[in-house]
């Protein structure tokens, strides 16, 4: 469905995530770096810091120093494991171990923001008024222009609001000597 036929309300979501990351490689395995987030859940299910541990632990250079805060994001920010186990949590949750091509992580869901998008119905009427104040604009600028060229040309006014079908207007109350006293 493109976004000009849109009908049902949607809404946008951003997740805060902060994770503990362990690298795999030569020298920590697969199995290893599990366990070690495993070991590090159970520290903070027991009551430790997730943040005090994951400066200590992680191996995100990023982030560790942070408490191992990520931000805010949407869909599509990280890798699939990791966008689908952050995407699976309740706010203040933790993740099981997650497997990603950077290693093992430990998420924690820190806060969620949502924003309503307003279907075009509801956007229709504001639409509209836009384009009916840009329309005018234009029309304005055009007629202003065709005004300014006509008067340029003419020799008299009476041509241009012939040419222009405007009528002349005339007061009393300015001269060709100046305005009126008072």
């Amino acid at each position: 469905m493109s976004e000009e036929n849109q009908t049902e309300e949607q809404v946008t979501e951003e997740r805060k995530a902060s994770h503990i990351l362990v690298a795999v490689d030569d020298e920590v395995s697969e199995e290893a770096a599990i366990a070690k987030i495993s070991d590090l859940k159970a520290r903070i299910d027991a009551g430790e810091s997730f943040e005090d541990l994951a400066k200590e632990f992680s191996d995100d250079p990023g982030s560790a120093q942070q408490g191992g805060d990520l931000g805010f994001a949407g869909t599509g920010t990280y890798v699939e494991p990791f966008e689908d186990a952050l995407f699976a949590l309740n706010e203040g949750q933790m993740s099981e171990p997650v497997v990603t091509t950077f290693g093992v992580h430990l998420i924690k869901l820190t806060d969620l923001r949502t924003q309503n998008i307003p279907t075009f119905e509801e956007m229709k009427p504001r639409l509209e008024q836009e384009l009916r104040v840009s329309e005018a604009k234009t029309a304005f600028v055009a007629a202003g222009e065709e005004l300014a060229n006509s008067a340029f040309s003419a020799d008299t006014l009476a041509e241009v609001a012939s040419e222009l079908s405007l009528e002349v207007v005339t007061t009393d109350y300015i001269t060709r000597e100046g305005g009126a006293d008072q």
